[in-house]
């Protein structure tokens, strides 16, 4: 009968006959393991039952309704799945054991198997976690960018990783490119080697500005006195043309 199976030829009842174990079918003559994305809780069956939307099988005689468990986060899978599926590019799960994967919201994408989206190439996240067009003065390049790890371009700053306000440098050369992740207070990590506080508009102690433009220099550097130099033979190549007029008028 179903559900069962016979060893013995020529068996003269049904009480000769077993009954299919668990994880297992029979149809009179054999019994079988039950085959990947199925599983059997219950002895003398002829059929084998689906693994359920949200789990799978991957292994055959499976014999519990859990099958071999609930898809992770990232995933999804259908009846009667052997293994759970990625969550496509511009998809997400955030919970385990999902038949379907959600779509990510506006301005907002994803990697293949992830179980949350980020923000699209040209947006940050901001702090109330909405994606927000890129601040000007940073480098919004490529997804995912949020407000603690966005990157400043070249020559300018902000006070802080969490800050939305960003500020040209005042003085050439003073700031650099920055990327502000896990850093909590960056009022120096923006600035030169030499420059510090505020827009790095002070110069550190051994160094000197040059001019109000201009980012701080070390004090004697040999490019430093060059300059000096030169300075100081064009005033006094100029001192002197001055005597000579004066000189050649009177």
């Amino acid at each position: 009968p179903s559900g069962k199976y016979g060893t013995t030829t020529g068996a003269s009842s049904e009480s000769e006959c077993l009954l299919a174990p668990y994880g297992f079918y029979a149809n009179g003559n054999h019994s079988y393991p039950c085959p990947e994305g199925t599983y059997q809780d219950e002895k003398g069956q002829l059929n084998c039952k689906n693994c359920l939307p949200g789990k799978y099988g991957e292994s055959s005689k499976l014999a519990s309704e859990s099958c071999s468990g609930l898809c992770p986060p990232g995933t999804q899978s259908s009846i009667r799945a052997a293994s759970c599926t990625p969550c496509e590019v511009g998809k997400f799960n955030a919970l385990e054991g999902q038949e379907i994967c959600q779509k990510c919201g506006p301005d907002k994408t994803s990697m293949e198997g992830t179980r949350s989206c980020v923000c699209i190439e040209g947006y940050y996240l901001n702090k109330n976690g909405t994606c927000a067009l890129c601040l000007n003065g940073a480098n919004c390049s490529g997804i995912g960018n949020t407000i603690r790890n966005l990157r400043l371009k070249d020559s300018f700053w902000r006070a802080t990783d969490d800050s939305e306000n960003i500020y040209p440098c005042p003085h050439i050369g003073a700031c650099k490119l920055q990327n502000a992740s896990n850093t909590t207070n960056i009022t120096n990590a923006t600035c030169v080697p030499g420059n510090e506080g505020i827009m790095c508009a002070i110069c550190s102690k051994g160094y000197f500005r040059l001019s109000s433009s201009n980012a701080c220099a070390k004090c004697g550097d040999a490019t430093t006195s060059v300059i000096f130099l030169i300075v100081g033979i064009l005033l006094a190549t100029i001192g002197l043309l001055i005597v000579l007029i004066f000189n050649s008028r009177g």
